[in-house]
């Protein structure tokens, strides 16, 4: 049997922790003084693409880095949630245009650039994804897996990983008729603890994963375009190989739910981001 402790945070929202994670805490709907809060954004090129930047006052500090969904929005469609980023947290945000996996592996390596640590970006970032951008983020937290070929690139430390009604499976979202390419997260996952299958490379791997970064996963029960069970899938291949995760199934809320700041999928994928920092 799976370790995992179900409790509700809400009426609206049912959480579910898969191995070894404390549960998180939902905060409360921003406030009217909050929503208003206004950051003016900087647009920067890193490689071939293009990132805006919505920076706090003063110092230096950890980055909380967005990534649009490909199959319904651009990266604008992040913009709100980017701003309550840095109204409602400490962090830096940091809201990528992609095209494909190249990029995102691009982006993470100019968060490490002297530019980066000149704009006052820290080398402690947890990566955000919604959709098509959470299927990446997590493929990109996975890169190491012994079960893709290549060796890992030069990588933002990430403290943790977010997706949001993201296609985890891609064998069973190309099934569904979902437009989606590239290395499905799933696949990259350890074998399960108790498999023959199961390597010293693979647990090694593992280990030095889990010590390193959270993984969070949120979805909608009403989304119409990402079915819930890719999340659900993805929760469950994780735990029997190992990484643990948090899993929020957010009631009433849609695909595109989370760019609305005040939305449940929003606050949820906030919070992720914030503990995953402590």
């Amino acid at each position: 049997m799976l370790p995992a402790a179900i409790l509700l945070l809400s009426h609206a929202v049912a959480s579910m922790r898969i191995g070894r994670r404390a549960a998180l805490t939902l905060p409360l709907a921003p406030t009217a003084a909050a929503a208003a809060t206004r950051v003016d954004a900087r647009t920067v090129s890193y490689g071939p693409r293009e990132a805006d930047l919505y920076l706090q006052p003063g110092r230096r500090r950890p980055v909380v880095a967005l990534l649009h969904d490909s199959l319904t929005a651009s990266r604008g469609s992040l913009d709100a949630v980017a701003r309550d980023i840095t109204a409602r947290t400490a962090y830096h945000c940091v809201n990528f245009d992609y095209r494909g996996s190249d990029d995102v592996s691009t982006a993470m390596a100019w968060l490490t650039s002297p530019e980066a640590a000149a704009l006052g970006l820290e080398n402690n970032v947890v990566l955000i994804g919604h959709g098509v951008g959470g299927q990446l983020a997590f493929r990109h937290a996975l890169r190491g897996s012994p079960g893709l070929r290549g060796s890992p690139t030069t990588s933002a430390r990430l403290r943790g990983v977010v997706a949001v009604d993201a296609p985890l499976d891609l064998r069973e979202a190309r099934a569904l008729g979902i437009d989606v390419s590239g290395d499905s997260p799933i696949a990259l996952l350890p074998p399960a603890m108790t498999s023959s299958l199961r390597t010293a490379a693979w647990t090694a791997w593992e280990e030095s994963l889990v010590a390193e970064t959270s993984f969070s996963l949120i979805h909608g029960l009403d989304d119409a375009v990402v079915p819930p069970a890719l999340s659900t899938r993805f929760v469950v291949a994780a735990a029997t190989g190992g990484i643990p995760s948090e899993y929020h199934q957010i009631k009433g809320e849609g695909h595109d739910a989370v760019l609305d700041p005040a939305s449940y999928s929003w606050r949820a994928a906030r919070a992720a981001a914030v503990a995953a920092m402590k």
